[in-house]
C-alpha cells in the first residue's frame, strides 16, 4: 500500500513538473518565431506521456472542435470561397491549431494539486509584473533584451517613447499591452476563486490584487479594467448566492473595493484621473470600437450564401478593410461563418458540462475564465493569438487534485 502511494505520488510530480514546462512554455516562448522548439518539447511531453499510460489517454472533446476547424480550412482551400482567402495563411492557421491540439492533449492527461497550480502561476505574475516595471522605470535595458528575444514592434516603441503612466503602455513579455492585460484578468480569476476558496489568506490576496491594479495601469487596458469589474461582481455575487450574504454586505464590500482602487490610483504617481487612459472607457468606445465594428459589417454585407456557411477562410494579411475587423467574433464570423460561431458555442458548452463534474470553487474558475474569452471577444480576442489562447487553453484544461489524500485514489 505504501509502495503503491509512494509511485502515484512520484506520477504527480512528474505530472507537475510536466505542467511547469508547459505554463513556461506557452508564457515566454509560445510565439510564430519560436513555435519549432515549443512545439517539439510539447510533443516530446506527450509521447512520454503516451507510452508512461501505455496509449491509454484521454482524449478531450475540444479535439474535436479543432479537427473540425482544420476540416473547415482544408475545404475552404479546395474551394477557395473569396478574394480575401490565403493559401498561405490557411497553411499558417492549420499549423496554429494543430499547437493547441497536441498542447490540449497534453494538459488534458496530467494532474496537478490545487497549491502547485497557485504557486506555479503566482511566480509566473509577479516576474510578469516586475518585467513591466522594469519597462517603465526603463531598467536593465529590458526592452532591448525583449527585442531580442520576441523581435521589434510598435508596442516596443510605444515602452519607449513615453515616460508618464497618461501614454505610457507595458506589455512586459506579451509585447502587445491588450494581450498582457488579458493574461493579468486571466490571474485575477484564479485569486479570486482561491480566495473564495478560502485558500488564499486576505492579506495575500490583497497584496496580489494591488498588484493586480498596478499591472493593469502599467498596461493601460480598457477592456481589462472593465473585465476584472465585472469578475469581482461575478465573484461577490457567487459568495453571496451561496453563502447566504445579505445585500447590505454585498454592496459594502463592492463599495469598499471600489474605494480601494479609487486610493490606490490616486496614491500612484498622483495621476490626473481624466487623463488616465485605463478609465477613458468612453473614448474608447467610440475610437477603439467604431472602425472594428464598422468594417465587420462591410465585410458581412459581401458575404454570399456559401461566405454565410463556411465563410471567407483564413484572410490575408495585406488585404483591405478584413484585417482591421480585431476582435474575435468579427473574425470567426468572416474567416469560418455560420460554424465560427457554432464552434464558439460549444467551445462554451462542452466547458460548462465539463464544470458540472467540479467543486463549486473550480466550477467559479471555468465561469470567470469563459466570461474573459467571451467578453474579450467582443473587443479585442484571444482565440488568434497563439499565445494568449494556449495560456487559457492550460488554465482552463487543468485536472486537480484538492488534496493529497486523493493522490491514493489515482488509477
Amino acid at each position: 500500500m505504501l509502495i503503491h502511494l509512494e509511485e502515484e505520488k512520484n506520477k504527480v510530480y512528474m505530472d507537475e513538473f510536466f505542467y511547469a514546462i508547459m505554463v513556461l512554455l506557452s508564457v515566454f516562448f509560445m510565439t510564430s518565431k519560436l513555435t519549432p522548439i515549443t512545439v517539439s518539447i510539447m510533443t516530446l511531453l506527450f509521447f512520454v506521456i503516451f507510452i508512461k499510460r501505455k496509449a491509454k489517454v484521454v482524449v478531450p472533446k475540444i479535439v474535436i472542435l479543432f479537427f473540425s476547424l482544420i476540416v473547415i480550412i482544408l475545404l475552404q482551400m479546395l474551394i477557395e470561397p473569396s478574394q480575401y482567402y490565403s493559401v498561405d495563411n490557411a497553411i499558417k492557421e492549420l499549423y496554429r491549431i494543430l499547437i493547441f491540439t497536441i498542447l490540449v492533449m497534453v494538459i488534458a492527461n496530467i494532474k496537478v494539486r490545487d497549491i502547485f497550480f497557485l504557486s506555479i502561476w503566482s511566480i509566473v505574475f509577479l516576474g510578469l509584473f516586475l518585467i513591466s516595471v522594469f519597462q517603465y522605470y526603463d531598467l536593465f535595458s529590458i526592452n532591448e533584451i525583449l527585442e531580442l528575444v520576441y523581435w521589434d514592434s510598435v508596442h516596443l516603441s510605444v515602452s519607449r517613447k513615453y515616460s508618464t503612466l497618461v501614454n505610457f503602455r507595458a506589455g512586459s513579455v506579451f509585447i502587445n499591452f491588450n494581450n498582457y492585460s488579458q493574461f493579468l484578468i486571466m490571474i485575477l480569476s484564479v485569486f479570486l476563486v482561491y480566495r473564495y476558496q478560502n485558500k488564499l489568506s486576505v492579506k495575500m490576496f490583497i497584496l496580489l490584487f494591488i498588484v493586480i491594479i498596478f499591472s493593469l495601469i502599467l498596461a493601460g487596458s480598457r477592456t481589462g479594467f472593465l473585465v476584472g469589474i465585472i469578475l469581482i461582481l461575478t465573484t461577490l455575487l457567487t459568495y453571496l448566492l451561496k453563502r447566504g450574504v445579505t445585500l447590505p454586505i454585498f454592496l459594502g464590500t463592492l463599495f469598499g473595493m471600489l474605494f480601494l482602487l479609487i486610493i490606490i490610483i490616486i496614491f500612484f504617481n498622483k495621476i490626473d484621473l481624466t487623463n488616465l487612459r485605463l478609465l477613458e472607457v468612453n473614448k474608447g468606445l467610440s475610437n477603439s470600437l467604431d472602425y472594428k465594428y464598422s468594417t465587420f459589417l462591410n465585410m458581412i454585407r459581401e458575404m454570399n450564401l456559401l461566405n454565410f456557411l463556411i465563410g471567407f477562410g483564413p484572410y490575408e494579411y495585406k488585404s483591405v478593410m478584413i484585417d482591421q475587423i480585431d476582435f474575435d467574433f468579427g473574425y470567426m464570423l468572416t474567416y469560418y461563418g455560420l460554424f465560427g460561431l457554432v464552434f464558439y458555442a460549444l467551445f462554451v458548452y462542452f466547458h460548462i458540462k465539463k464544470q458540472m463534474n467540479n467543486g463549486v470553487g473550480y466550477s467559479l474558475l471555468i465561469t470567470l475564465l469563459l466570461l474573459v474569452f467571451l467578453f474579450t471577444s467582443m473587443t479585442s480576442g484571444m482565440f488568434f493569438n497563439l499565445r494568449i489562447f494556449s495560456i487559457l487553453l492550460i488554465l482552463i484544461s487543468t485536472n486537480f487534485i484538492v488534496n493529497d489524500n486523493d493522490i491514493g485514489k489515482m488509477s
